[in-house]
């Protein structure tokens, strides 16, 4: 029974292998091995409270399993548990020092604490150890990739993909589609979009896939004419990435005459707002693993991001990518009249980080403490777009550079998105690091100034940002975020107020 478990675990079949565990337990006292293999599968659906007790009961009943740590090691770095999972880590390495599998998952964890050279040379070590460790030879390649080494990054996913043995064929999507930034990152569209489709692959960390991966009982659309056909489209991944997408939907809508589009409950109002002829609906689906499809009025479906191989496949095919959204006139009147005081005054939304912190996204914010640059400009209402919890972030701004923060009590930045894209309708600059933000204030046409490090995958190795005309990138080196604001603050004291334009919304 433990081996058909694994069995089913090889071919990805979680369901039989957590059915044949369970049964294995409730007829023995079990060991450490199928514990592990439990383990794997709640891992691989995502349950990570229940696998790190199951490991750790494994861990009690074998305390010299190396395979025990390195799960204990992968489940501790997927809860963001990095201290600890250094500790797992380091005990494997001392129960057995030449282990490729072991110095694999040590940098794992050192690339989670943002610990990049040491995870480098810990990668390095494995392939050292075992030149056929394809996992130590992709996570090398993720290495230079977060050191900027593209070109190399390039070479050593490509040639992942070619020493891919025949037993491994299903992992050649794991490489793909870290492959798949990389080429985007340097222009190569086509290919790029192409292997980004592979995305929802079971092995890809969660975090890192697209998701949610979704199970349909009708075929996928594959960018064919589909004439009194209806075509579901389904959202993924985080909202400032479905943000980003939808500026897609207005050519898909001239090319499939019939379509419903799933998004995040929050865009239901303003996107049937937006987009008057199709249906818009808040997405629904089963529980993991399968997360199958509940509704079934449509005829072919397709994930939002993939559309992106049957319309932007090179660079000029953004030239009519733009603003999409529309404004609802009368919460757009409640804003105007709130800043009615302020109409002789710049009016800036600010956004400095993401409600989600981590040390590998640290590396893309910065703490509002550090923008004393930017707010040395005269004649400003500063407006807070920042969502969660960060009253006394705010309040420390104020009393340290002099300046007022407004804010609302009864505004939810993060869930009132109707009245947040009314906001940001009525003023003149957002100000943000990469956040959902960028592409919330850009996706209605407000002029969106984007503090971002350089490399980013979707800017295509350009030095402008193609998907929105009123989105402007400050590029700069990760460890320098805060040299852009000077940038930012002169590019403002030389446009001064932008120009009325009739947008969208109007």
């Amino acid at each position: 029974m433990n081996n058909l478990s694994i069995i089913y675990l090889n071919q990805s079949r979680l369901d039989l292998a957590e059915e044949i565990l369970i049964r294995l337990m409730s007829c023995s006292e079990g060991d450490a091995a199928s514990f592990n293999h439990l383990a794997i599968v709640y891992m691989r659906t995502y349950r990570l409270h229940q696998a790190k007790k199951l490991l750790e009961h494994a861990l009690s009943l074998d305390p010299f399993k190396i395979e025990t740590f390195q799960n204990l090691t992968n489940v501790c770095a997927q809860l963001k548990d990095n201290d600890l999972a250094l500790h797992y880590a380091l005990e494997a390495i001392k129960i057995d020092p030449t282990s490729s599998a072991t110095f694999n998952n040590l940098g794992s964890v050192f690339n989670a604490m943002a610990k990049f050279e040491e995870a480098r040379l810990a990668f390095e070590t494995a392939i050292e150890l075992d030149n056929k460790n394809l996992e130590a030879l992709v996570n090398l390649g993720t290495a230079n990739v977060i050191l900027h080494n593209v070109d190399e990054a390039i070479k050593i996913y490509e040639r992942g993909l070619k020493k891919l043995p025949k037993y491994a064929a299903t992992q050649s999507d794991v490489i793909k589609f870290l492959l798949s930034f990389e080429y985007l990152k340097v222009g190569r569209l086509k290919e790029g979009w192409e292997y980004y489709d592979s995305g929802f692959h079971p092995s890809i960390p969660l975090g890192n896939a697209r998701s949610p991966a979704r199970t349909f009982k009708k075929p996928r659309w594959n960018g064919q004419q589909i004439k009194e056909k209806t075509l579901l489209v389904w959202r993924e991944q985080g909202l400032g990435d479905e943000m980003m997408y939808l500026s897609l939907i207005p050519d898909l809508i001239k090319y499939v005459e019939n379509i419903i589009l799933e998004v995040d409950y929050r865009l239901v109002v303003p996107l049937q707002r937006s987009f008057p002829t199709i249906k818009v609906r808040e997405q629904r689906y089963g529980s993991p693993p399968h997360f199958e499809a509940l509704d079934h009025d449509y005829d072919y479906h397709v994930p939002l991001a993939s559309l992106m191989r049957y319309f932007r496949s090179s660079i000029d095919d953004f030239n009519n990518s733009g603003p999409y959204l529309s404004i609802d006139p009368i919460k757009r009147l409640k804003f105007r009249e709130r800043l009615a005081c302020t109409k002789d005054k710049l009016r800036i939304g600010i956004c400095w980080r993401s409600g989600v912190i981590d040390p590998l996204r640290n590396l893309t914010y910065l703490s509002i403490m550090e923008w004393g640059e930017l707010f040395k400009l005269d004649n400003v209402e500063w407006v807070n777009l920042q969502y969660g919890e960060c009253e006394q972030e705010c309040l420390n701004a104020e009393s340290t550079f002099g300046i007022k923060i407004i804010r609302w009590s009864d505004l939810n930045l993060k869930d009132d998105l109707d009245d947040v894209f009314a906001l940001m309708s009525e003023l003149d600059y957002v100000v943000t690091v990469a956040t959902a933000v960028h592409h919330m204030a850009a996706s209605i046409g407000c002029e969106t100034l984007l503090i971002t490090p350089k490399g980013a995958w979707n800017r295509f190795n350009l030095d402008y940002d193609p998907w929105f005309s009123n989105l402007h990138p400050f590029i700069v080196d990760y460890q320098n975020l805060a040299e852009a604001l000077p940038v930012v603050r002169d590019y403002i004291v030389a446009n001064g107020k932008p120009v009325a334009k009739l947008n969208i919304s109007q």
